[in-house]
């Protein structure tokens, strides 16, 4: 019998990555669903797989929760961000009918907050993930994995930089520019203090060469200090592979914090446009380290 799976966000640049790894697999009956029927249908065209179902599926839109019923999902895949500024909806309607849930959130609040349906999706006995992403998933993973090597883990410092022909997408441009030069908790020598995002910005060693990395707002920030006690300092950067776009966009975070710009993420999809004129320069070289 194959697993019902409903992947909200389809057609995305992660979503899109995800349902050519579950097209074709007798294991699973797909459904793309999405905003736009155009975009799902040139998926679907690029998958190959006929038997794939689509579903025009809006998470802002009322009647949500009935629509979602509808499609009788086993499975909601949720990659339909940024996630920054949602709420539960998605969630709590897999709860209402029976499916499972997992997300590739990477907004610190929305992750750190879905434990107020943990006790709803065990009555349920519902499976409920948020943050199945490169922070904080795999990130905690390599730190558990790590941890047994040493006697007492005082620091955890971890970075990622994609190559600059990496794909992007407006949500992740949204994800980023939605913190940079704004106010962020930082948990540093065993207290909470303050940093700004995308600032603090240093030069950091990865296998393939230095590039420059600023503090970001992620789930980790959060979670790691009562995940791991008795560590003093937790902090997350990222960075572009291109010094035009890794200090402009540094710039702007300055435009931000002085007060010149209120949201900056209103702009992205204009920013994302302006970033892939230099798409021909770079590399399709990127890494984390921990």
């Amino acid at each position: 019998m194959s697993l019902r799976v409903l992947l909200i966000g389809a057609s995305g640049v992660f979503g899109s990555r995800i349902a050519h790894q579950l097209a074709g697999d007798p294991r699973f009956r797909l459904t793309l669903a999405g905003r736009q029927l155009a975009s799902l249908v040139a998926l679907r065209e690029s998958l190959g797989d006929s038997s794939v179902h689509l579903a025009v599926l809006d998470v802002a839109a009322v009647g949500l929760a009935e629509a979602l019923a509808a499609l009788r999902p086993q499975l909601v895949i949720h990659a339909a961000g940024p996630f920054q500024a949602q709420d539960y909806r998605v969630a709590e309607a897999c709860l209402a009918c029976g499916s499972d849930y997992a997300d590739l959130a990477d907004g610190r609040d929305f992750v750190g907050g879905i434990g107020r349906l943990d006790g709803q999706a065990k009555t349920a006995g519902r499976l409920l993930v948020s943050g199945a992403s490169t922070v904080p998933a795999f990130s905690s993973a390599v730190v558990d994995a790590l941890l047994p090597r040493f006697r007492a883990l005082e620091t955890i410092e971890h970075a990622i930089s994609p190559g600059n022909r990496t794909p992007r997408g407006d949500a992740t441009v949204a994800a980023i520019l939605g913190y940079c030069g704004r106010p962020l908790r930082l948990w540093r020598d065993g207290r909470w203090q303050r940093g700004h995002g995308w600032m603090s910005t240093r030069r950091q060693a990865f296998p393939f060469g230095r590039r420059w990395v600023g503090l970001c707002d992620v789930p980790d920030l959060e979670l790691f200090p009562p995940r791991y006690p008795g560590v003093r300092g937790v902090a997350f950067r990222a960075g572009l592979e291109l010094r035009r776009l890794h200090f402009g966009t540094l710039a702007a975070a300055w435009l931000v914090r002085l007060g010149l710009i209120r949201d900056l993420a209103r702009h992205a999809p204009t920013l994302r446009r302006i970033s892939e004129w230099f798409l021909g320069a770079g590399s399709d070289v990127g890494g984390m380290v921990v």
